[in-house]
């Protein structure tokens, strides 16, 4: 919301919101030239991810990041920044997948 997106946009799934994804994302390395502004200070790069079978892929072109909310003891919520795409997607899902994490001191 910090961003300019609604408390309902901020609280639904899938894509959502207008540009608050390029305002996240770094001004180099995502594929394509699908850079953003990173006028959020925020800097993601796209790391891909892990599935819950072992396997890696998306670096370059996708960035996951979990949430620190649970959907449920196994599962819980991510966000999803990719190329060619200026919008944040949420969703959740099984632990097992991997994502990354940002730390931020309190």
């Amino acid at each position: 919301m910090y961003l300019g997106m609604s408390q309902s946009e901020a609280d639904g799934t899938g894509w959502r919101g207008t540009d608050q994804g390029e305002q996240m994302k770094s001004i180099s390395g995502w594929y394509n030239n699908g850079n953003g502004t990173n006028s959020s200070s925020f800097t993601a790069l796209p790391g891909g991810g892990r599935d819950s079978d072992g396997s890696f892929g998306g670096l370059g072109s996708y960035g996951y990041w979990w949430s620190s909310t649970e959907g449920s003891g196994t599962t819980a919520w991510y966000r999803t920044l990719t190329y060619g795409v200026d919008q944040v997607s949420r969703n959740y899902d099984y632990k097992t997948f991997g994502r990354s994490v940002r730390c931020l001191k309190n």
